[in-house]
């Protein structure tokens, strides 16, 4: 049986024997994960999931979890993939919310996951990946079912997967995209990616990013050799490089970042590279024009949205060649392109919607059949980022100039990327005005050379009260995943707050002055 992946994407040709994914010392043929995936939905199908239900996945990259992903996929249900990083409250707030009929995990999870459902009014059968517990263990579990299969689930507008995108309201929103979208999305990408089936392509982005969900997507309907990796160091990405012979590699613009500075690059053997994609945050001109000398290979930025199943606009190699070498255009690097074919984008006023003139920062609209179907749960929220007339609100302000390109400028909603990772303030400044010393808070984000922008806290104490930085940093870690919390926090009288009391964070990020108080 050829391999198939209702609802994401369809690889309608096969080799059979070809390596489709490794894994430290560990590999699996593409007919082996055919067969795989075929015993997940029989066991699946076993326990009575069905195609409206939801199944999570938290897990870190492995081949078991691309396994259960395409297994899930087969069965036509909806895979949800969950940050494992997050503390056992925020997951149980996404366990609660998706209420998934299975999950998949991995021991180092299993014990928490099992405390949330004990919690929770909800169960689910919980597999894990790394067991050796036979009423548990995934691998005796697969092992029961037969690895054969005939389902043919093709409904482009049905749900394909579920991410989660956390808001500034400080409630994760669990944003549903399409088969249609996916589709679309991945055949673009692995064009501008120019992946092939002799591709080796390395993946340290999770699967809960859409990001990381996309390489593995668009690796596997090229019919490429998917290399995993746990590598977060630019020594480890950079020796699994050279080892595994990579040829495309996808990263977060901090990762790129951290590869240029590591005194590690200019000795690394990096001429199997064919196409390096970073995205996610802005990167400098100077550490670009730094990647460009050091890595002779195609250099793409795209710019997307979970909400758009990815990308909506590119930076092709083109572009990074010619604007390096032209001084009057190198600052177009800090643009992210073009719009894609199927993107249209405007950049009008955030609150009447009207359309701004070239060069004039606004938010940015997109509309695409890339576009989620909306927020699971959230009607409210699905209103406000879907307006009408097929567009999408993306929050963020961007410029637009008379060629086209696309130069994003702030964030409307104060959003944090962090390492490439979303810390939204709110979020954070809920819980941490759940410290009895703490009368009012404002987390911001500061330059950080290791990851881009770290998010700080602002604190006001209450009256009397006595309180340190060290206090507070170790109150938010044991409510929030560690990427999320405050890596410094200043302490003043009060936040300067507008007239109907918001607080002025773009003040704060302006006049520093506070910092030294």
């Amino acid at each position: 049986m050829a391999l198939s992946i209702p609802k994401l994407a369809c690889v309608d040709r096969i080799e059979s024997s070809s390596i489709a994914v490794r894994h430290a010392d560990k590999s699996i043929s593409y007919g082996e994960l055919d067969r795989a995936s075929n015993q997940v939905a029989n066991g699946l199908l076993a326990l009575g999931v069905t195609s409206t239900d939801r199944v999570a996945i938290v897990s870190r990259n492995s081949i078991e979890s691309i396994e259960a992903l395409l297994g899930i996929s087969k069965v036509g249900a909806i895979p949800v993939f969950l940050n494992w990083r997050l503390s056992l409250r925020e997951l149980a707030d996404l366990l609660e919310d998706a209420r998934p009929g299975a999950i998949f995990t991995q021991q180092e999870f299993s014990d928490g996951l099992r405390a949330i459902e004990s919690e929770r009014s909800f169960s689910s059968s919980t597999l894990v990946f790394d067991s050796s517990r036979l009423q548990v263990s995934y691998s005796h579990w697969k092992a029961r079912y037969e690895s054969d299969l005939e389902l043919s689930l093709e409904r482009p507008d049905d749900v394909a997967a579920q991410l989660y995108t956390s808001g500034t309201t400080g409630r994760a929103k669990g944003a549903m995209l399409t088969k249609q979208g996916f589709s679309e999305s991945i055949i673009d990408a692995v064009n501008f990616w120019q992946m092939h089936s002799d591709s080796r392509v390395l993946c340290v982005l999770p699967m809960f990013h859409i990001a990381g969900l996309g390489t593995i997507i668009g690796a596997l309907w090229s019919k490429a050799q998917i290399v995993l990796s746990d590598a977060v160091q630019p020594e480890g990405i950079l020796a699994a490089i050279e080892s595994a012979e990579i040829t495309h590699l996808i990263l977060v613009s901090v990762m790129l970042q951290a590869l240029v500075a590591s005194p590690a690059c200019a000795n690394t053997r990096l001429t199997s590279l064919e196409t390096i994609s970073y995205g996610a945050a802005p990167i400098s001109v100077s550490t670009l024009n730094q990647a460009l000398e050091l890595m002779d290979c195609r250099i793409v930025q795209p710019y997307g949205l979970t909400e758009t199943t990815g990308v909506v606009s590119l930076l092709d190699n083109t572009d990074h060649r010619r604007f390096a070498n032209d001084p009057t255009q190198q600052y177009r690097l800090a643009s992210c392109g073009k719009p894609r074919a199927g993107v249209e984008v405007k950049v009008v006023d955030p609150d009447s919607g009207e359309l701004l003139p070239a060069n004039t920062p606004g938010e940015l609209w997109v509309r695409t059949r890339r576009l989620m179907m909306g927020y699971a749960n959230l009607p409210t929220a699905t209103r406000e980022a879907l307006p009408g007339g097929g567009w999408f609100r993306t929050g963020d302000i961007a410029t637009l100039d008379l060629e086209g390109y696309i130069t994003l400028k702030d964030r409307l909603r104060d959003v944090i990327i962090s390492g490439g990772e979303n810390v939204y303030p709110v979020e954070v400044e809920n819980a941490l005005m759940a410290h009895p010393n703490i009368a009012d808070v404002a987390v911001i984000g500061q330059p950080s050379d290791k990851w881009g922008e770290t998010p700080v806290a602002v604190v006001v104490r209450k009256s009397d009260a006595q309180l340190t930085e060290q206090q507070v940093i170790a109150f938010s870690r044991e409510q929030l995943a560690h990427f999320k919390c405050p890596s410094h926090v200043y302490f003043v009288r009060a936040l300067p707050r507008n007239a109907t009391g918001k607080v002025l964070r773009k003040a704060l990020r302006q006049d520093t002055s506070w910092r030294e108080v």
